[in-house]
């Protein structure tokens, strides 16, 4: 932990960056530290005039570095209220959990607007993930998930109608709603891609287009039977994605 003023600490290291111009300068070092965590770990920036103040700039400068960690998502400004952090929220791999739970970890209120709830026949691909025939019914919510109001995610979740047979009754949390009819995920298999936000999807989530997303497909069983398939896409400037890996103990006499 820095024992100077974390604005201090601030312009020394923007003095030690690369030549660039003094806006640019201050945006990467910020961003460094925003990601970091050390500097400002209340989660809140001093107002414009101070930290112009103590970096020896003009305001202008503060004010085009904070534009740009704004638009990077690094940043949420509130008029008469202050600025603050945001830095990408991260979720463990080796964890089933809904999109609730994780933003309840992170102390967020987690928030759905609905964009589709229906019954009807599975796709091709919904079908085989999900293991039913072509004629047997599904059930699909597409929504918009939020944190504190902010879009992070779009998901479609799809379920065979036997284990959802009403969408309409999930309100917020999914997992929720199955836990209540007794119906608890045991394991999932997951995969991740990168990829850029199309026009639809850079409109829903307030990102530009071309912005990096995450495409996610999960599939979720109870034992052997699947009875999830969802298609995510993540915002790649809100979200991360963590795995926990353990060495392998060598055997004795082993080289390593």
């Amino acid at each position: 932990m820095t024992t100077l003023n974390p604005n201090q600490e601030l312009r020394q290291r923007i003095e030690a960056a690369e030549a660039a111009p003094l806006y640019v300068q201050i945006f990467r070092t910020l961003k460094t530290a925003i990601l970091e965590g050390e500097l400002y770990p209340d989660g809140t920036l001093p107002p414009e005039r101070e930290l112009a103040h103590d970096l020896g700039v003009t305001r202008t400068t503060v004010r085009r570095a904070l534009r740009q960690l704004e638009e990077e998502g690094l940043l949420k400004r509130y008029k008469g209220s202050g600025t603050y952090l945001s830095a990408p929220l991260e979720q463990p791999l080796n964890t089933l959990t809904g999109f609730s739970q994780d933003m309840a970890r992170h102390g967020l209120q987690a928030g759905v607007i609905w964009l589709n709830r229906e019954r009807g026949l599975p796709t091709s691909e919904e079908s085989f993930s999900l293991s039913l025939s072509l004629s047997s019914e599904v059930s699909r919510l597409k929504r918009l998930r939020t944190a504190n109001d902010e879009p992070i995610a779009l998901e479609l979740a799809v379920l065979p109608v036997s284990v959802l047979p009403d969408p309409f009754l999930v309100r917020h949390s999914l997992y929720d709603h199955l836990n209540g009819l007794g119906i608890h995920p045991g394991r999932a298999l997951q995969r991740l891609k990168a990829g850029a936000a199309d026009p639809a999807e850079a409109e829903l989530l307030k990102i530009r287009v071309g912005s990096p997303v995450l495409y996610i497909q999960r599939l979720v069983f109870i034992e052997q039977r699947p009875i999830e398939f969802t298609r995510s896409t993540y915002r790649g400037d809100r979200y991360e994605f963590v795995v926990e890996m353990n060495g392998q103990t060598p055997a004795s006499g082993a080289s390593v």
